[in-house]
């Protein structure tokens, strides 16, 4: 049996009372739905905007949000509840890994001091959904099933942003919109380019580690290329740039964790790379400072985060309350400290910045511990299952840890990136549980 891809469709969950693989086989049925209604829900929604433009978007989004879209993730999770209630007991109901329970028991109780505690709890209620449900999800299936599902889900997504192209107008972002200087850059059906781009980081990762079983090999590689090709054409750099380092980091960890040794003399010259920097004074320190003080560098960013910092200062154990910083009309912490155009954006183009504003320093020392070194600890020192591929958790997780150093996707909501790094989560938590 190979070891390093993560789908093996043979594998099943334990079966139920004598069930027969006939019903074990519609009992995993429901989860896959479900999972790819929750993944199409976050990466396209219910009116992709290549359709009708920004112009159907609302100017200044409020703690209401879509109610359609809610509404639909709330249906999701009542099914996969009455599921995984009649399949596997109701105990099963609240077997939720203990890492997010703690870093959702945080963001909840971080709605006591929220700015405005109603739009908090509205915007916690649908993160703790979406993350219940891809848990329940999930855990509904062989981790075979669960990658079939991801590569069908996101190679129907890829080909829709394909044929989106010539057919429908705003599947190319255009001048007349608020970002002109984005004019040309390929978005598909997705919100914004920087999605498309992340999406399709993403999506190559999970094609390139699905490519060496597809029969024939050609299958693989085109959808590699497809993905690789439409990421191009977002130009998204944040996404291109990092989507290389995240698959480097995560064949560190494969290779590292079978030769120890070697993944050792790997840590130690790391080590030693930046002592060395450090104490010959070869870091370009100019060259960062002044690209950290021009206002262009990073498309903008640079001007929210020296604001957003302020705040920090200011709040800086507790933060506003989840939810509780942008988009909540004038109440806004922001339009305290900025009165230009950062007070028209939703997000700190950072999700570690957007973590400290809004839960505090407390709330992002409990994301870091939990949701970044504690699986990276586990993929590179611990044993996991056959059937997992280690390589794919790592590159996807790892790109998501930076990805957020440039947007912001750590407990959004439904954020697609943040949906796909859920899943793996929770493939990562059960390989490592069983191992």
């Amino acid at each position: 049996m190979r070891t390093d891809y993560l789908a093996n469709s043979t594998n099943t969950l334990p079966r139920l009372g004598g069930a027969t693989s006939a019903s074990v086989g519609v009992q995993h049925r429901v989860p896959a739905i479900m999972l790819a209604t929750i993944l199409l829900l976050s990466l396209i929604g219910l009116s992709p905007v290549a359709f009708s433009g920004p112009a159907a978007l609302p100017d200044t989004p409020s703690g209401s949000g879509d109610f359609l879209r809610q509404a639909s993730f709330v249906i999701v999770f009542v099914v996969l509840a009455w599921h995984v209630g009649i399949t596997r007991g109701l105990n099963h109901l609240l077997r939720i890994p203990i890492s997010f329970v703690v870093v959702l028991g945080w963001c909840w109780l971080s709605t006591l001091w929220a700015v405005d505690p109603g739009i908090s709890i509205r915007r916690i209620g649908l993160t703790t959904l979406v993350i219940v449900s891809v848990t329940y999800a999930v855990r509904g299936m062989p981790s075979g099933t669960t990658a079939n599902v991801l590569i069908g889900t996101f190679i129907v997504v890829l080909a829709a942003d394909w044929i989106s192209i010539p057919l429908l107008h705003y599947a190319i972002q255009q001048p007349d919109e608020i970002e002109k200087g984005l004019a040309g850059d390929w978005r598909g059906l997705h919100l914004h380019k920087n999605e498309a781009g992340a999406f399709c980081a993403m999506a190559l990762i999970v094609f390139a580690s699905a490519a060496n079983r597809a029969r024939p090999r050609i299958l693989g590689l085109l959808a590699v290329a497809a993905a690789a090709g439409f990421l191009f054409f977002t130009q998204s750099k944040t996404s291109g740039g990092f989507v290389f380092v995240a698959m480097l980091i995560g064949l560190v960890s494969k290779r590292g964790y079978n030769n120890p040794t070697l993944r050792d003399v790997w840590l130690l010259m790391a080590v030693c790379a930046a002592v060395v920097a450090v104490s010959l004074d070869v870091i370009p320190y100019d060259l960062i400072d002044a690209e950290i003080n021009d206002p262009a560098a990073l498309t903008g960013r640079v001007q929210i985060w020296p604001v957003l910092m302020q705040f920090a200062h200011d709040h800086f154990l507790l933060g506003s309350g989840y939810g509780s910083f942008w988009a909540i009309g004038g109440d806004s912490p922001i339009y305290a400290y900025a009165s230009d155009w950062i007070t028209t954006i939703f997000e700190a183009h950072n999700g570690y910045l957007d973590l400290q504003v809004q839960i505090g320093f407390i709330g992002l020392v409990l994301v870091i511990c939990l949701l970044v070194i504690r699986p990276l600890y586990v993929l590179f020192f611990q044993p996991l299952r056959g059937d997992v591929s280690r390589w794919l958790i790592c590159s996807v997780l790892t790109f998501g840890f930076l990805h957020d150093l440039l947007e912001s996707s750590f407990l959004d909501r439904a954020n697609p990136t943040w949906v796909i790094m859920v899943v793996m989560y929770i493939l990562l938590e059960d390989a490592q549980t069983t191992a």
